[in-house]
């Protein structure tokens, strides 16, 4: 197998939308099914998170053939006096179809995710794991942290 790792691009939308929601699909209980505003509000994220420079996207193909996903949002913080890079990144829908599983394939998404730090000016990644990812990211350095506290809100 012939892995490349490339950069999303405009025409790949819908495989980044329709990616999205598998990965949700396979992420939360059996027979998820969104409904079409949120596959359409998630499509205007894309769009608009990728036209403001926040959100980096990365495919893997065998040949013409999907076999991975990552996306990485970047967000503003400010400067701190042991850090002054500004931009942290948020990892998020990291999606290996399981029949390409343990293939090395998520280590060379989150590979490319982590070396564009100095691209990106990025002092520190983040991410929520799935229990099947957690091994990755563990191996790769990430550690859980209990620092912040979190206030949903009412609609």
């Amino acid at each position: 197998m012939t892995v490349v790792v490339r950069p999303a691009t405009l025409a790949d939308l819908e495989t980044v939308v329709s990616r999205r929601i598998e990965f949700l699909g396979a992420a939360r209980e059996p027979g998820f099914r969104p409904s079409d505003d949120f596959v359409e509000r998630t499509r205007l994220f894309v769009v608009a998170e990728r036209d403001a420079g926040r959100l980096h996207t990365w495919i893997a193909e065998n040949g013409s053939e999907f076999v991975g996903i990552v996306s990485m949002l970047l967000w503003s913080r400010p400067p701190q006096p042991e850090d002054i890079r500004t931009t942290e990144a948020y990892i998020i829908n990291m999606y290996v179809p399981p029949a390409h599983q343990r293939q090395g394939i998520g280590s060379r998404l989150l590979g490319r995710c982590l070396n564009s730090a100095e691209q990106f000016g990025i002092r520190k990644f983040l991410l929520h794991s799935t229990d099947d990812g957690r091994d990755l990211y563990t191996s790769t350095g990430f550690a859980p942290k209990m620092n912040w506290l979190e206030l949903p809100v009412s609609r």
